[in-house]
């Protein structure tokens, strides 16, 4: 591969800092290492990312102290899975349990940190299962207190999210000690999170790759149970079958056979793998993605929810043409009116931020 294409390849699936090092550290670096023109400067550009969410991940581990909580993906990854070795993030993810997402936001504001979203009105409506947060020092902090964000999407499992965090570990991230998910709950939130994103990066196979590698006979056991309960085998399955199938993963193939349920929409999958391969790809249109992100408990309910995704597709194709309406503009007139509606609007978001944490704590949101 000449080293342009490999650029392209590495900055679209973010796999740079991984490739640059298993290109540095083969056996055959010699003769690899023009290759390395493609891959150094965004493992430089990690190294110095690293630095920030480094110190902003301390932040949150005081401010989180006493609470159920966990890092997710990243840093967690990158601790657990890679070995040492680097792996691309750009940001932190922590999931908090629900009942204590209110209070671990206003201890993260306490020291500095800032919701990023001020309509909390939208945020409520959504049911958003995160919140973006602005930490001290420039890091984006992804705090959920679910592992699926839209409630379209969440209702087709049932994640028990206080369930998950009794079971988390503490572990070394970035010099702090932090909570992670257990093993085989990491592979299990690694594996829907990455087909539910339409599981068409690289960088969310070869972590599949890595947790596979790492689970035993009881780990795979335990994650068809607990998969099982979830109603997210399928989903798993698909993610873990593409991870097999691009980049040789070592997944069982009863393992497979038992979280999919024998559902034929696992053969839709091999087929958009074998039609668009994620490798091949250095952009994200026609990727294949839709079949992934629609799977659900079961091939019906999948189907179903893939023909929806195509229709609003189809929908929001036909109305990007359409001509929006003439915006009027404000004559500038009664200041002080101006400044009484702003305060307005600030009570009520203020408001709605409150109603939003109280229905979280309560499982009110959709």
């Amino acid at each position: 591969m000449r080293v342009p294409a490999l650029e392209r390849v590495a900055a679209h699936h973010r796999v740079g800092p991984s490739l640059d090092h298993l290109l540095a550290t083969s056996p055959a670096a010699p003769e690899l290492a023009p290759l390395r023109a493609a891959t150094r400067r965004p493992a430089l550009v990690q190294g110095a990312r690293r630095l920030t969410v480094q110190l902003d991940l301390r932040t949150v581990a005081q401010a989180l102290d006493g609470l159920p909580w966990a890092v997710l993906k990243g840093p967690a990854a990158a601790a657990t899975l890679h070995g040492g070795a680097p792996r691309e993030f750009h940001d932190l993810d922590v999931l908090v349990a629900p009942a204590a997402f209110g209070e671990a936001l206003r201890a993260l504001e306490a020291r500095g940190a800032r919701a990023m979203d001020p309509d909390w009105a939208g945020i409520r409506a959504a049911g958003a299962g995160e919140i973006a947060v602005d930490l001290p020092r420039g890091t984006f902090l992804d705090l959920h207190w679910h592992l699926v964000n839209r409630p379209g999407r969440r209702s087709r499992f049932r994640l028990d999210v206080p369930e998950l965090l009794s079971r988390a570990r503490p572990a070394q991230l970035l010099g702090t000690t932090a909570p992670v998910l257990d093993p085989v709950d990491q592979l299990h939130h690694l594996a829907l999170h990455a087909c539910l994103s339409g599981a068409w990066r690289l960088l969310w196979l070869y972590d599949l790759r890595l947790g596979a590698a790492a689970t035993g006979a009881d780990g795979w056991a335990a994650l068809v149970e607990r998969c099982g309960r979830a109603g997210t085998g399928l989903a798993v399955a698909m993610a873990l079958g593409r991870a097999r199938d691009v980049l040789g993963a070592d997944v069982p193939a009863p393992a497979l056979r038992a979280l999919a349920g024998r559902s034929p929409w696992t053969a839709l999958g091999a087929a958009a793998t074998a039609l668009r391969p994620p490798h091949a790809l250095t952009e994200a249109r026609r990727n294949g993605a839709l079949v992934y992100a629609s799977t659900a408990g079961g091939t019906a309910a999948s189907a179903r929810e893939l023909l929806g995704a195509l229709h609003r597709r189809a929908a929001g194709a036909a109305g990007a043409g359409a001509s929006g309406g003439a915006a009027g503009g404000a004559d500038g007139t009664a200041g002080a009116a101006a400044a009484q509606a702003a305060g307005a609007a600030v009570q009520r978001m203020g408001a709605e931020r409150e109603h939003y944490l109280a229905e979280v704590a309560a499982g009110r949101t959709r």
